[in-house]
């Protein structure tokens, strides 16, 4: 059948696009950019024997053909685990979520919190107006835990203060807590795990791109080949400026700020839309220590503004396999984005400051040996719902689809998706492309 179907991309929606069309019959040409698989989600080994992934990753799907699939890729060589998950806040580390977990703290600030819990609860819904995600959290937490932990957090991770984000990317991802909880969370030490990651699994062997090992079986990947050019009116598509060749479609996994901008010929305002779009980009910061006991915790949200680092995953706990015998492993995400935040320092500036506050959090002793540091820049990290995103990415997808492009994943669709649903959406992108051919 066809093979004039390029797919752009292998991390997870390139993976489900790519298998999908195989599966019904087609053979894509798939173009990727790295020399390497995976991504967003890829995974580098390094010879001092560390393992870390371009940012972190564990897969916690709830589609059983899903999780069956990642697995079967992996050999079955899983490390499952419950993940413990904690928050550092002033000095404190506070079990997540902080709101049902905030004994210890000021007894001032813990009334003022369930106080104002109790009396947003008290109005009606159909006098409650939320017009954005400022609003949300006031009226879910009340104005003192928001101003003193969600504002935050906020301004560290997405780069924005809260009234500027929407609230259509919340899902699961922010706890609602029952009052009884918030005041049982204040009595006691003792409390519930509730977090939306529960069970929750990780390769033995190679990081998390282990999950998508199939992808190097599954046709001729053109390595090394990255888009440069697409017009949509000869129906052509370049790679590396000097080959060119007749699509009949294309699944794209590219973000969407970059695809428009490589149509030489899509129209001023597809362009604008493109611009509009925001997102963070990671310096992610890799420190391996000469230490087995680095954190109880599989990852921790840092609020304070005064330290660098937005969250810290320990891959260690991830799976054993990931460091040498008796050491551990620890990544740091620092966030900024070129639309709010623009990154002005180096990466290896952010490495350096990073071990320092972290051995002022505690986490590090100044005895301990850092035997391994690695710092790189993630360019496309997590999407920012600001109030310009919706009406611009439906322009930009109208468009692409009026001139057989389709588009999967999370800068594809430009949303918040995690692994198991943009391997969905590959699949879903490839099926769509498939009905006009």
């Amino acid at each position: 059948m066809s093979n004039s179907i390029f797919v752009i991309g292998t991390g997870p929606s390139g993976y489900g696009a790519t298998r999908r069309l195989i599966e019904l019959g087609h053979t894509p040409v798939i173009l990727e950019k790295n020399d390497f698989i995976g991504g967003h989600c890829a995974s580098f080994e390094f010879e001092e024997g560390f393992v870390f992934d371009d940012g972190p990753h564990i897969s916690f799907t709830k589609n059983e053909r899903v999780k069956e699939l990642f697995n079967k890729n992996a050999d079955n060589d899983i490390n499952d685990f419950m993940p413990y998950v904690n928050n550092y806040w002033h000095g404190h580390w506070i079990k997540h979520p902080a709101i049902t977990n905030l004994f210890g703290l000021c007894p001032d600030m813990n009334t003022k919190i369930v106080t104002e819990i109790v009396k947003n609860q008290a109005i009606p819904e159909d006098q409650v107006n939320i017009a954005n995600y400022a609003d949300w959290l006031n009226h879910c937490y009340g104005p003192t835990f928001t101003r003193e932990f969600t504002d935050l957090y906020t301004r560290k991770f997405h780069t924005v203060d809260p009234f500027q984000l929407t609230t259509d990317w919340l899902g699961p991802r922010l706890y609602q807590a029952d009052l009884e909880e918030v005041i049982y969370g204040m009595l006691t030490a003792q409390t519930a795990d509730n977090h939306y990651v529960q069970d929750s699994r990780y390769p033995n062997k190679n990081g998390f791109v282990n999950f998508l090992s199939e992808m190097n079986q599954l046709g001729q990947i053109s390595f090394g080949a990255e888009v440069t050019d697409i017009s949509v009116l000869n129906k052509t598509i370049t790679v590396n400026r000097d080959k060119t060749e007749s699509y009949e479609h294309i699944i794209s996994s590219m973000p969407l700020n970059v695809i428009v901008q490589r149509i030489s010929d899509a129209p001023r305002e597809i362009k604008e839309a493109g611009a509009k779009l925001a997102c963070t980009q990671a310096v992610i910061v890799n420190l391996g220590i000469n230490r087995s006991d680095l954190s109880k915790a599989h990852w921790t949200y840092i609020y304070d503004e005064d330290v660098l680092a937005t969250r810290l995953s320990f891959p260690y706990k991830f799976s054993p396999k990931t460091t040498p015998q008796g050491c551990s492993s620890v990544q740091a995400e620092l966030y900024y984005s070129d639309k709010y935040k623009p990154f002005d320092s180096s990466v290896d500036e952010c490495v350096n400051q990073t071990v320092t506050d972290l051995v002022r959090m505690g986490l590090l002793e100044s005895a301990d040996e850092v035997i391994f540091k690695r710092g790189w820049v993630s360019p496309h990290a997590q999407i920012i719902y600001d109030h310009e995103r919706k009406d611009s990415v439906e322009l930009i997808h109208s468009f692409l689809r009026e001139n057989n492009i389709e588009f999967c994943g999370r800068f594809g669709e430009w949303g918040y998706s995690w692994s198991d649903e943009s391997f969905v959406s590959g699949e879903q992108a490839a099926e769509r492309s498939v009905k006009h051919v």
